[in-house]
């Protein structure tokens, strides 16, 4: 291959590319990897799914363990806190209906310190912010 043809191949490859970026499309939103948003949550592949089942259809990256020596034994476990709450197990987004949700944040361990503390167990941590209820009007 000439070095022409390759520059040529390269120049196609890195325009076609670019004009395929999230967000460039109207009505196409960029998407971060750390946030699954209430849009996302609607959509027709998670409908009547619980949070948990979403996440994991959505972000299935959320539930790996990637903290490095984590474990049980050094309390390096991800946990959720639904509108910044106490910090509890994933598996308890089971019982929250994705629709209730406005949005999923991915904090990484050094982060969820940051933003948790210590009460983090210096581990990764799924901030939930429920939608806000409508007060009931009265009849």
């Amino acid at each position: 291959m000439t070095s022409a043809l390759r520059a040529a191949a390269t120049i196609a490859l890195v325009a076609g590319c670019a004009r395929n970026a999230p967000g460039d499309s109207p009505g196409e939103l960029a998407r971060d990897p750390r946030v699954i948003s209430a849009a996302e949550l609607s959509a027709p592949a998670v409908v009547g799914l619980s949070t948990y089942e979403a996440i994991r259809a959505l972000r299935p990256q959320f539930f790996v363990d990637n903290v490095a020596g984590a474990g049980s034994k050094e309390g390096r476990r991800l946990e959720i806190s639904v509108n910044g709450g106490r910090l509890r197990p994933p598996q308890d987004l089971v019982t929250i209906p994705a629709s209730n949700v406005a949005e999923v944040r991915y904090f990484a361990s050094g982060e969820s310190v940051s933003r948790f503390g210590m009460r983090s167990n210096l581990g990764p941590v799924l901030l939930v912010t429920l939608v806000k209820a409508e007060p009931a009007s009265p009849l």
